[in-house]
């Protein structure tokens, strides 16, 4: 199946495991990533039940041989290569001739038990999502030997959000297969349209001069190749009716690149990153009278910086100003709140960097209160370890015991 995201393609990869359910046999669903199979393994943990749902990522396997088996695709192509050539005739020897074998897998498929749930003699129908990473360079061929080595019982479900070549593929399939390939196309409207804005420490602003442009957008690219529909100003109209001539791209709402104008830079972010290049220039030209002063007899000597060093040093400082200019995640989330784009999803490449965002969205999402009494609790340790001092320097001088009335702060202060 192929569909836009956001169109419902796994209730249709539900929808087969049920079927495999019915039918009383086994069902697989696999995903390329590991951290997708956890999510995978919680939601149909909810749909069909925790005890009847499985997981197998390579390093973490829960209930094998469970009626439905979360996985990622590498490791269900080890157990379809397992399944059609046979691990023991294979390390024995057998067979070698008629199927071409890679040693090293080999290796590690011969490390791994050989059972019923290997063999795939339950499994009924495996569904393979993410299945554009076919054409990944690397990757790709994990999903073509899943459709080789697949058994003949077990059915594909194939779900993928952006396939170009989707019928040469559904043709391979059947001729590699031997069975019908149905090829189930939803339109390349999206359900859940994309809006594009670009934030900075001082502004949230759409990103196009349409904000209902750009790719996956309402109206999409305006017409460029072919991606939804030309759209011409109402004033650009006007003046094609009065007879200023038909050819003119203005009339046609392009802009001087040929791109539809919808396609430009928002006028608030256009407008910022002027003001940013002219500040920038004139600090450059400050730079270079200065260093183009002869200090000596007060008249110019000639700059010593040429003009390659002045855009190279132009562009570090635009580099260093696009960083300064990168707003922290609580005043995006702020931003966010007050235009209710609520909820959203931080793209964070590093383990590290996900702790910190949360920590840091934990603390701005607190409430007032809350803060008020986060905010007394040094207070208070401080004044318990004041206590604990106070009365160990009156035991250690040999004094006479200190009660809660010789401190300076009792016990009913620090309450």
């Amino acid at each position: 199946g192929c569909a836009p995201t956001g169109a419902g393609k796994t209730v249709v990869g539900e929808m087969a495991l049920r079927i495999a359910l019915q039918r009383d046999t086994m069902a697989i669903y696999t995903t390329p990533l590991k951290a997708l199979s956890n999510q995978k393994f919680g939601e149909m943990r909810t749909v069909f039940g925790a005890e009847r749902v499985g997981l197998a990522t390579g390093d973490v396997s829960i209930r094998r041989g469970a009626d439905v088996t979360i996985m990622t695709t590498e490791v269900y192509r080890n157990i379809a290569w397992r399944a059609k050539t046979g691990v023991s005739s294979l390390l024995n020897g057998e067979g070698m001739n008629d199927i071409q074998v890679d040693t090293n897998k080999l290796r590690g498929i011969g490390s791994l038990n050989y059972d019923d749930y290997d063999s795939l003699s339950s499994n009924s129908i495996v569904v393979l999502d993410e299945f554009h990473y076919m054409g990944q360079k690397g990757r790709g061929s994990t999903w073509e030997e899943c459709v080789i080595f697949n058994p003949p019982h077990t059915q594909i479900v194939g779900l993928s959000a952006t396939l170009p070549n989707a019928n040469r593929l559904a043709s391979w399939m059947e001729s590699v297969t031997g069975r019908k390939s149905i090829l189930i196309e939803a339109n390349d409207k999206r359900p859940v349209p994309l809006r594009y804005y670009f934030a900075t420490k001082k502004i949230l602003s759409p990103l196009f001069r349409n904000e209902e442009a750009g790719p996956g957008a309402p109206l999409g690219l305006l017409g460029l190749r072919g991606d939804g529909v030309a759209f011409a100003p109402k004033k650009l109209k006007k003046k094609k009716k009065a007879g200023f001539g038909g050819n003119d791209s203005s009339l046609q709402g392009l802009s001087r690149n040929g791109m539809p104008r919808g396609l430009d830079l928002h006028p608030t972010l256009q407008s910022a990153a002027e003001k940013m290049s002219a500040s920038i220039d004139r600090r450059i030209r400050r730079i270079v009278e200065r260093e183009s002063y002869d200090d000596y007899d007060g008249h110019g000597g000639g700059s010593t910086i040429s003009a390659r060093e002045q855009r190279k040093m132009k562009e570090n400082m635009l580099k260093a100003e696009l960083r300064k200019s990168v707003p922290s995640i609580a005043t995006l989330l702020q931003r966010l709140q007050q235009r209710d784009l609520l909820p959203a999803i931080f793209f964070i490449f590093s383990r590290k960097g996900c702790d910190n965002a949360a920590e840091i969205l934990r603390e701005s999402l607190k409430t007032k209160a809350e803060k008020k009494s986060n905010s007394k609790k040094p207070v208070l340790e401080n004044k318990r370890r004041k206590v604990e001092m106070l009365k160990g320097k009156g035991r250690g001088r040999g004094r006479r015991q200190s009660n809660n009335n010789d401190c300076c702060l009792n016990e009913d202060e620090l309450a």
